[in-house]
């Protein structure tokens, strides 16, 4: 389903159902994901996929696309040994099937050092210290430094003691280890010679106008409302408490404004306090239901947002679901309160004031949450709001 949504999301309208679910069905096999293909994802409450597997899920996402190069920030990060092995080897499988995988990764064992094709290395500075052959960096280093080859059997643990050796009369200068870069046949074969080539290519690319076609307004509503509906529904219990604030707010409010019970001070059958229970019950259901909607998605939000993603549906998607939620919670109480309680006007206008005050509580709810930086924060903001 999230492959899906990714699809729905960002592919021509043209693409049908049937291609979608081929390609969902080749990056699964691609990274391994069969087994699980059927599995929730979970989160930090629900458990679902293990960290290796939403990992592989997050370039399954990107791989929907077919794109020419993967760019990758430490996805190893948070991974036993097996797991990271595992999502290196389904890479090293992508680049040789003709994508290139750029990778940034902290101490990879050597397992996973072998599988790399290229190397590059960057000192104090950003100094360029080494590009080429993963294999050949010892060889390199070893050429060029006193510390011991021995120090570490991993090349990558040893080319990080070269350029930052635990003794510092071994080390040498950024500046030092640049130079002996740039002097290398090395630097000829894999940087010179591509330079030239590669401005040209990118002054090319530069003057060429990239925006993309706009994705359609009322699909993408259309794609967000029901997979927004489907994740409310999923989620049983928050969904039940949602529901279950109406009936419970209303035995309350029955069992001091029924018929006979509550006669104020100079006010005999004073309606008011009945309608401000009603009301602040509208307030507080529109406001509360999403105070965390938008802050709690705001890293998918923008992930999606990189691709071709509208804020216009993606808010209304929310706003449409969670006015239907406002009204059943709305009808729930006049349905307890206006048999037994002494109410005047018509049903349908005390409804729709009610949900007038419910969906404009809903908006400034948004907006709290919009402007919050933690759930916490907007969960604290809403009782003054």
């Amino acid at each position: 389903e999230v492959l899906y949504y990714q699809a729905k999301l960002n592919f021509p309208a043209e693409v049908r159902r049937d291609e979608i679910d081929d390609r969902i069905g080749l990056v699964l096999a691609q990274l391994d994901l069969q087994d699980v293909r059927k599995s929730v994802v979970g989160d930090e409450v629900r458990r679902g996929l293990s960290g290796g597997q939403r990992k592989r899920l997050n370039v399954a996402m990107e791989l929907m696309s077919e794109p020419a190069a993967l760019l990758l920030d430490e996805p190893t990060s948070g991974l036993d040994a097996r797991s990271a092995i595992q999502l290196i080897r389904q890479c090293r499988g992508l680049a040789s099937s003709g994508r290139t995988v750029v990778m940034t990764i902290h101490q990879p064992r050597r397992e996973a050092f072998d599988l790399f094709d290229k190397l590059l290395l960057l000192t104090k500075g950003g100094k360029l210290a080494y590009f080429g052959p993963a294999k050949d960096s010892r060889r390199y280093f070893t050429a060029r430094t006193d510390v011991d080859p021995k120090t570490a059997s991993n090349p990558a643990d040893y080319v990080l003691d070269v350029l930052d050796p635990v003794d510092p009369d071994l080390g040498r200068q950024a500046d030092e280890w640049r130079d002996d870069f740039r002097q290398s046949p090395l630097w000829g074969r894999f940087v010179g010679s591509r330079l030239t080539e590669d401005d040209r290519k990118m002054e090319a690319s530069a003057s060429v106008h990239r925006g993309g076609v706009k994705a359609d307004f009322l699909r993408q509503l259309g794609v967000l409302t029901a997979r927004y509906a489907r994740l409310k529904l999923r989620d049983g219990s928050a969904l039940t408490v949602q529901l279950i604030q109406a009936p419970v707010i209303a035995g309350i409010a029955l069992l001091l404004f029924h018929k006979g019970r509550f006669s104020p001070l100079f006010l005999q059958d004073d309606i008011t306090p009945t309608l401000f229970v009603l009301i602040a019950s509208a307030v507080w259901f529109g406001c509360s239901n999403v105070a965390r909607e938008i802050v709690g998605e705001r890293a998918v939000f923008q992930r999606e947002r990189m691709g071709r993603l509208r804020p216009g549906p993606y808010l209304l998607s929310k706003l449409g679901v969670q006015a239907g939620l406002v009204a059943l919670q709305v009808a729930l109480m006049l349905a307890m309160l206006v048999p037994f309680v002494p109410l005047e006007g018509g049903l349908l206008m005390l409804f729709g004031v009610a949900m007038l005050a419910g969906c404009s509580s809903m908006a400034v709810g948004f907006l709290v949450s919009a402007i919050s930086r933690t759930q916490l924060q907007a969960i604290q903001l809403v009782p003054l709001v």
